[in-house]
């Protein structure tokens, strides 16, 4: 199969032809149908993350990954639904579903942890095994190239309004503060129209010409400005005291193999 790999830090990716990787019984084998461009991708070609983690190459990157079911694994149960030629989405963060943080979903922090496209298998790659607690089928209606993103930049902002939502913090006459508002933020911009039923939006951000369209946000009183988490909160004239998400890059921790 064809793969698009790392070899050195700071240089160009190779692609070039390695073999279809093995699965394990657990396993699905995708056969990759579109992946997403990460900033993330961009940093660990840069070797930002080796100061954390000096992940040894060749690596074959890509974490925003959907596909096509081209094999299943001996013990993955009939129950789960999967079939050759289902149309999935790989969810990243592969926890050993056994430790506290998996018990309670929290797999991204498992001290186990595996993310694909930090390794030797990733999304720039014709194939790739997955454990099948990670993929999620969808409909065969839905573009591939349109829910890629959605697998990492979607999935991460939804999480945190979400769980806003599900506080309370959320509702008529509040206030949502969207501290970085770039792909993650547009994103969170319309989960609050969706699931809050939030009436203003405040906004920081560096480049106010990327905000959402009032196509997609509908009519939503939005606010941009280049203030600081800080200066955004003592503008709001709100109460209560707006709920604030931030879309940011995450930097503090660098993903484990």
């Amino acid at each position: 199969m064809k793969a698009a790999r790392m070899h050195e830090y700071g240089k160009s990716l190779v692609l070039e032809d390695v073999p279809v990787p093995d699965i394990q019984p657990n396993d699905i084998l995708v056969q990759v149908t579109a992946c997403g461009m990460c900033r993330s991708d961009v940093q660990l070609v840069d070797g930002y993350f080796r100061k954390y983690a000096d992940i040894p190459t060749p690596i074959t990157l890509g974490h925003e990954i959907t596909g096509v079911v081209h094999k299943i694994g001996s013990v993955v149960p009939q129950s789960s639904g999967f079939r050759e030629g289902d149309h999935v989405v790989v969810a990243p963060g592969w926890g050993d579903g056994t430790c506290r943080h998996c018990q309670i979903g929290n797999t991204q922090i498992c001290p186990n942890v595996r993310w694909p496209g930090f390794g030797p298998v990733g999304g720039f790659a014709e194939f790739i095994p997955v454990p099948a607690r990670y993929l999620i089928k969808v409909d065969s209606r839905l573009k591939f190239e349109e829910l890629a993103p959605l697998t990492d930049a979607g999935l991460t902002p939804y999480r945190g309004v979400k769980k806003l939502r599900d506080a309370g913090a959320l509702g008529p006459n509040r206030v949502l503060g969207v501290f970085g508002v770039g792909g993650l933020g547009g994103y969170a911009v319309q989960y609050a129209k969706l699931l809050g039923v939030v009436l203003r939006l405040s906004l920081s951000t560096a480049m106010p010409t990327i905000l959402p369209s009032p196509r997609k946000t509908g009519p939503m009183p939005l606010s941009a400005s280049r203030a600081s988490l800080q200066q955004m909160l003592r503008r709001s004239s709100a109460r209560p005291r707006p709920r604030v998400t931030s879309t940011l890059s995450s930097t503090a921790r660098a993903p484990r193999r």
